[in-house]
């Protein structure tokens, strides 16, 4: 799935959506099969019995909360360990307008309102539910960039100079 599809998505969700629905609507967005849903659904893959709560293994684990609640409720789940066992790559705790998450994996946090759901810093930041990863450089020094384009043009100017029958004497 595009990531431009994926923020479509999920700018529909955040225009609309039914509070029982939305975290099913949410997994949707990014791809899961809908066969994966109904089970989640159905409780066969949802690792959490509780009410508004679902845990889907190695992926999310989703829960509603009052809104004077989120910021403790999500320190609750990081310290689980029962929770920190299954690896859930998300923690993602909602009051419905607003939401906090955290991505284990990147030891990152995000707190936002739901009407933003659809907003690039969101998509990026949930991207990974789709089976893929935001690469970002950390090293960017402009000197390897200038040493990699010299390297670059040197090839060029010696790949059409040097007659093809002598490439393979002078390669070595």
């Amino acid at each position: 799935m595009k990531k431009s599809e994926i923020q479509k998505n999920l700018q529909n969700i955040s225009t609309s959506f039914s509070k029982e629905e939305f975290i099913y609507d949410f997994l949707l967005s990014f791809g899961l099969s809908k066969t994966t849903i109904t089970r989640l659904k159905k409780g066969d893959y949802n690792l959490s019995k509780k009410e508004g709560e679902l845990f889907y293994k190695g992926k999310i684990f989703f829960k509603t909360e009052k809104a004077e609640n989120l910021l403790h409720a999500i320190d609750e789940l990081i310290k689980d360990p029962k929770i920190a066992r299954q690896k859930p790559r998300f923690l993602f705790v909602t009051d419905f307008e607003k939401a906090v998450a955290v991505d284990t994996k990147k030891n990152v946090n995000r707190e936002f309102n739901l009407q933003d759901l659809g907003a690039l810093e969101q998509v990026d930041f949930f991207l990974p539910l789709s089976g893929a990863e935001i690469y970002r450089v950390s090293n960017d020094n402009k000197a390897d960039r200038d040493a990699a384009y010299k390297l670059g043009e040197l090839y060029d100017i010696w790949r059409w100079t040097i007659p093809i029958g002598l490439r393979r004497e002078v390669t070595n």
